[in-house]
């Protein structure tokens, strides 16, 4: 199986947890990133968001928002992240 369809199939199963469990952070966190891996930026950039609206101490949401910040040019905002 190619990374890609190893990924779309992490995304839906981490999407099928949030059918019964919209708030978890850990499901949340996980479709962020694996849209965040397939190039969908913007879209991940949501998830973290919903993330850190439920905990705004959330370390691997601010992490992966430095990191996507950063592919994106978006330097300023990835050092105010990894300042949280």
């Amino acid at each position: 199986m190619s990374r890609l369809g190893r990924l779309q199939s992490a995304e839906r199963a981490y999407r099928t947890c949030l059918v019964d469990f919209p708030e978890d952070s850990d499901a949340l966190t996980g479709v962020g990133l694996t849209l965040l891996w397939r190039g969908r930026y913007r879209d991940a950039e949501g998830f973290f968001q919903q993330v850190l609206e439920l905990d705004p101490n959330n370390g691997q949401a601010h992490s992966a928002l430095a990191y996507l910040y950063a592919r994106q040019g978006r330097l300023d905002d990835a050092i105010a992240e990894n300042l949280v």
